[in-house]
């Protein structure tokens, strides 16, 4: 990966907390939730590319 595209994600919405925060427990655990699901398809994608490397 270049530099260039890790400065992008700062920028990506879907790491900025929303709009209408306002301490709430429902937003805090739906931020979790949408984090979640990016780590679980990271885990996904490293576990398929390393993982048949690793195997062979």
């Amino acid at each position: 990966m270049n530099s260039d595209d890790d400065d992008d994600t700062v920028d990506d919405p879907d790491f900025l907390p929303p709009n209408d925060t306002n301490g709430e427990p429902n937003s805090d655990s739906a931020q979790v939730k949408k984090l979640l699901k990016i780590l679980l398809k990271m885990k996904t994608l490293i576990s398929c590319t390393y993982g048949q490397k690793t195997n062979n």
